[in-house]
């Protein structure tokens, strides 16, 4: 039995030392474009790094350069409404899988 939401390991795989780069379009169940509403949306990893996006409308998206996190480390993809100051939504969740 599960409670509460449950997700499926997705792999985020990196290159250690070189960018990442992720852009996320939200849209309804019409396909139709749906401004993201306001607070803030990362990548929060077991180790302690957090990898913020960048909100623009519809679209979120993050660059950086793949340092501070470790092969099969566990991060999750969290939403944190403006105003909350801990917590957030978990939206998806995996491990890191280190590629050269």
């Amino acid at each position: 039995m599960h409670v509460g939401a449950c997700f499926d390991d997705d792999a985020m795989c990196v290159t250690p030392g070189k960018d990442f780069y992720c852009l996320l379009s939200f849209e309804d169940k019409n396909k139709a474009p749906v401004d993201i509403r306001s607070g803030s949306l990362f990548f929060e990893f077991d180790g302690g790094a957090k990898w913020v996006f960048k909100i623009q409308g519809s679209k979120a998206f993050v660059t950086q350069v793949v340092e501070g996190v470790s092969n099969r480390e566990r991060w999750r993809l969290v939403f944190l409404p403006a105003g909350q100051v801990s917590g957030g939504k978990v939206l998806a969740n995996g491990y890191v899988r280190f590629q050269k």
